[in-house]
């Protein structure tokens, strides 16, 4: 008889999929899992934070986590994390869903490590008991700017952790201009499980048709000021430069699906541009997931930072 893997080892995945339930940042924190599981970790998710919910429905802040939940567990329950992930609202009147608070106490001194992926988690010293700290920044720029600037919360939040991983993998390298102090950071990817993104056996024809991507059209508050320059966090400054794309690439359709004003709709289509409103998609994870299969292929820009 085959025995059992042993486990390498507890990790914690901090994040934000009950705080933000919008699909693709339950898709983002489920690659972390899956990806962690088939390296052989026994990884949980955890969600601490003092922070209230942002819900959809009433597209506003909420501590009332309950319809989160429902976007949210049974995604996790579809890929054998039903018991591997805990709630609790750290504010007054909070409360814990998933794991029990005993549970979550007790994971935090049982686990190997914590990956605290785009610094969601704010660190308290229940959340120190665990052995090795790891910071995972999925936006650079911003910090390392922060840090450059002498922000203390930011310094103290990245202090709290004693290692440090970036998405920008030119950060300290001799051509990049962003600055580095006080902290080390190595080079990351986002995790991908590409099975979960495979067109479906019974999908009509091959590839799709359509360059798709899903997208917010223009974020508020925030943009930096840096050496003398404004440096914006907001992509349709960018996608300008590229609205005569589809004209110049004939025969290729070209989709964003972003929820933006009738201004803007009119705009994308003047220019050739299919659009339709991400929210819809964005709500529904296995509708998302279809989306995505279904498409040619990804065009989007990268904001300015």
């Amino acid at each position: 008889m085959a025995q059992p893997t042993r486990s390498k080892g507890k990790i914690i995945v901090f994040g934000i999929l009950f705080w933000y339930p919008l699909a693709g940042v339950t898709y983002q924190f489920l690659h972390y899992l899956l990806g962690l599981r088939k390296l052989g970790y026994d990884p949980y998710y955890v969600e601490d934070s003092g922070r209230w919910i942002y819900d959809p429905r009433l597209n506003a802040f909420s501590p009332d986590v309950t319809p989160n939940l429902e976007l949210v567990v049974p995604v996790l329950e579809r890929h054998g994390f039903g018991e591997r992930w805990a709630f609790r609202g750290n504010y007054p009147d909070g409360q814990c869903h998933g794991l029990t608070e005993k549970q979550i106490q007790q994971l935090y001194g049982e686990a190997d490590a914590f990956l605290n992926v785009t610094g969601a988690q704010e660190i308290r010293d229940e959340h120190r008991q665990v052995r090795r700290r790891i910071y995972v920044e999925s936006d650079p720029f911003a910090s390392q700017v922060k840090v450059a600037k002498g922000d203390a919360g930011m310094i103290e939040m990245l202090a709290a952790h004693d290692t440090h991983f970036s998405f920008g993998e030119n950060l300290g390298q001799p051509d990049s201009s962003t600055p580095i102090e006080r902290f080390h950071w190595l080079p990351t990817r986002q995790p991908v499980a590409t099975e979960l993104w495979a067109r479906q056996i019974g999908d009509s024809g091959g590839a799709g048709t359509n360059y798709t991507t899903i997208t917010t059209w223009h974020n508020k508050g925030k943009n930096l000021e840096w050496q003398g320059d404004t440096w914006y966090w907001t992509k349709d400054r960018e996608f300008a430069r590229f609205l005569t794309l589809p004209r110049l690439r004939r025969g290729q359709t070209f989709e964003l699906a972003t929820s933006v004003d009738d201004e803007v709709q009119a705009l994308l289509r003047e220019h050739g541009w299919r659009q339709r409103g991400s929210i819809e998609i964005s709500r529904d994870a296995e509708l998302y997931q279809r989306y995505i299969q279904q498409s040619r292929g990804e065009f989007t820009v990268a904001r300015d930072q």
